[in-house]
């Protein structure tokens, strides 16, 4: 709604000042725009209150990603220009014989008719080919500019003006959006980026243009110029309407092993990206030799566990491990890693101590790619590692700020085991200030968000279904309570609030649906932490997911109904957001 004012003020005022005539007209038509954008403001419904984001912190890398240059030239060449059209077209069609009024009139299109696209530019974003509209309507726009340079009939420029007016606001709602994914970390100083692209292009074409009407055509080359750079343009769009939210499932090893790559190999028939199964020894089956299997059965679905530890598996085995892998599914591994939790606790152990996490994922990383690595006090190195295979990238699971942090220095990504938006801003935010420090640049740092998905009508069912999953996570909550207690000065509420009900954990019910430790979760929490509800409610939920950045969300599939859940992401929201053909 603001971007759509700021061009319908001017275009009214474009209409409407030659009419009235006089030094007072502009003041006037300010005066009146003004007092009904308060009118509005008075009366429009309070907005809710949402939670107040860290601070932003713009490092180097800011400056430097491609990204922001595209987006804000996508919103330079239709904003920017529609508004120095807006500048010089009544101008023009005077000097071209048309009258003022009729100039006006035509020329007051140009801004007045951006309302309504810049609105409907917000919808368009969830089509697939979202980016060919933008990149359409630019170069549509552009040959509009071209038209109004030429001696059409009025009807003729009147149309044209239109055409521009309509294309010139289709890109806003994409040129900020876009920005502001791109920048996660900064989403506030993406935007005011590409706004600062527009509003250079407004203050350096609009005399430019000006001086044209000096040279031979009147005017008519500055609208050509602009025409041509408008279309030129469209190369800056995206090739997808945005990051595309990619899709994986995680499935328990739980014998038969059969079962367990029956559910795989569906998931990669319904389009998911990403097939996770837990590490978890004692509990369930062993799974590097399933995943084996897996890299054998299926060829394009990438593997990993969600997640595995440094801890009960030795960091150079982990590492040879998944370098062996890595060969067997011809480079589709990728290592979600954590500090242990089951896979430690069942066996009388604690987690990983966070310095020691970081030492081992930092050779880790390496080692399983193939680089030489000094490990006590030894150098070694993989050198069967094929270096035509892609690198196998680590994403590394936490909650708490020093676990985070080693995520922010050492992972390629964060994973987070629930789907709360509030809490997932403020996890990624605390591991890419992290990685800015330590001279990384933030953006590149994923977000995978984990959690159980069930698709239903009954929400009450499905609530049952899965309170056992934010009962997982207060394991990791009542770790960072006692750390750092309770008071939100370092840990939000929104985690760790959840858990003053519960009353105990067996792990012999770990992840399992009806765990009797999952009673004490509230209704709420459910909705919170999980993804669930009818089609649109879960497209609802994972729209919002994307809009704080999220890069990939992972179904924990243990909830009834496997296969109608793994169906319904394949056949109507898998294409919805990421456009592609299940």
């Amino acid at each position: 709604m603001y971007g759509s004012a700021s061009v319908l003020a001017p275009g009214i005022a474009l209409a409407v000042v030659p009419a009235i005539g006089g030094f007072r007209a502009p003041y006037l038509t300010a005066i009146v725009v003004a007092a009904a954008s308060f009118l509005v403001l008075v009366v429009a419904p309070s907005a809710p209150r949402t939670a107040r984001r860290a601070g932003e912190r713009i490092g180097a890398g800011f400056f430097r990603d491609g990204r922001l240059y595209r987006f804000g030239a996508i919103h330079a060449m239709s904003f920017g220009f529609s508004v120095v059209v807006g500048n010089w077209v009544v101008t023009l069609l005077e000097h071209h014989g048309q009258s003022k009024s009729a100039a006006a009139a035509a020329g007051s299109l140009t801004l007045l008719l951006g309302f309504f696209t810049r609105i409907a530019g917000g919808p368009l974003l969830r089509r697939a080919d979202a980016a060919r509209w933008v990149a359409g309507s630019l170069v549509l726009g552009g040959a509009a500019a071209v038209a109004l340079a030429t001696p059409l009939p009025l009807a003729g420029l009147v149309a044209a003006a239109a055409v521009l007016g309509l294309a010139a606001g289709v890109p806003f709602a994409m040129a900020f959006t876009g920005a502001a994914t791109a920048r996660p970390d900064a989403p506030g100083a993406a935007v005011g980026f590409a706004n600062a692209l527009a509003s250079l292009v407004i203050v350096v074409g609009t005399p430019l243009v000006g001086l044209t009407f000096s040279l031979p055509g009147d005017g008519r080359i500055g609208f050509v110029a602009i025409g041509v750079l408008a279309g030129l343009a469209a190369l800056a769009t995206p090739r997808e309407s945005r990051g595309m939210l990619s899709f994986g499932v995680t499935v328990l090893p739980d014998p038969p092993w059969t079962r367990w790559l029956e559910l795989i190999q569906l998931a990669e028939k319904h389009g998911f990206e990403h097939a996770w199964t837990y590490d978890s020894h004692v509990l369930w089956q062993e799974s590097i030799p399933t995943l084996a299997v897996a890299a054998r059965e299926t060829s394009k679905i990438k593997l990993g566990h969600f997640v595995t530890n440094p801890a009960t598996r030795d960091p150079t085995v982990l590492a040879s491990s998944y370098a062996t892998l890595n060969d067997l599914s011809d480079g589709r591994m990728v290592m979600g890693v954590g500090r242990g939790d089951s896979a430690v606790r069942y066996i009388g152990r604690q987690p990983m101590k966070v310095a020691e996490f970081e030492q081992a994922l930092a050779m880790i990383k390496d080692f399983m790619n193939g680089r030489e690595v000094n490990w006590n006090d030894k150098d070694i190195q993989l050198k069967w590692v094929r270096e035509e295979l892609p690198e196998i990238p680590m994403w590394v699971a936490g909650y708490g700020p020093k676990a985070l942090g080693v995520a922010g220095r050492v992972g390629d990504g964060v994973i987070i085991q629930l789907a709360d938006p509030e809490i997932i801003t403020w996890i990624m935010d605390t591991a890419r200030r992290a990685a800015e420090e330590a001279g990384r640049d933030p953006a590149q740092l994923k977000c995978i968000v984990g959690a159980p998905s069930h698709v239903t009508d009954d929400l009450a069912d499905a609530r049952d279904q899965v309170r056992w999953f934010p009962a997982m996570v207060s394991n990791h909550v009542m770790d960072l309570i006692e750390r750092y207690g309770t008071d939100g000065s370092t840990v939000p509420t929104a985690l760790t609030d959840f858990v003053k009900a519960r009353k105990f954990y067996d792990y012999n019910d770990h992840s399992r649906v009806g765990a009797a430790h999952g009673e004490f979760v509230t209704d709420e929490i459910c909705d919170r932490f999980c993804v669930i509800g009818n089609t649109e409610q879960i497209k609802t939920k994972l729209k919002a997911l994307e809009d704080v950045g999220v890069d990939q969300f992972n179904i924990y599939l243990m909830t009834h109904g496997q296969e109608e859940t793994l169906k319904t992401y394949g056949d109507e929201i898998i294409p919805e957001f990421a456009g592609v053909a299940a």
